[in-house]
């Protein structure tokens, strides 16, 4: 039974959370380069890795409405799963314009300064 074998698994980590020393050990342990000095570059390693790959939830985005299932292209998706792109600096705040897609389209907003701070929309 496929539910009574994934609840004996042990829980996925989430490499988003993990510390720099224990995503480095988590790298190591499956014989990936484990060098840099940024998170996010090593998070995508470790997501990227074998193992993981089916195991970790994949990043999911609605079609624009005018844009049928049947008619999407691996472009049209690749540009999609892009969001938030940055559209660039806003001139008077020190922030960054973001492109985003919601349930209603299209709209932007202004990437938080602090990465603590919520977005403002």
């Amino acid at each position: 039974n496929l539910e009574r074998d994934m609840s004996e698994m042990s829980p996925v980590p989430d490499p988003t959370k993990m510390k720099m020393p224990q995503l480095r050990e988590e790298l190591r342990s499956r014989n990936l380069s484990a060098v840099g000095a940024k998170k996010e570059p090593l998070v995508r390693q470790l997501l990227e890795a074998e193992d993981m790959r089916m195991l970790v939830p994949r990043k999911r985005v609605s079609l624009p409405p005018d844009l049928p299932p049947e008619q999407v292209t691996l472009e049209h998706a690749t540009r999609l799963l892009q969001l938030p792109l940055t559209l660039g600096r806003h001139p008077t705040i020190p922030t960054d314009i973001e492109l985003c897609a919601g349930q209603f389209g299209a709209y932007l907003r202004l990437a938080p300064v602090n990465p603590d701070d919520a977005p403002i929309h």
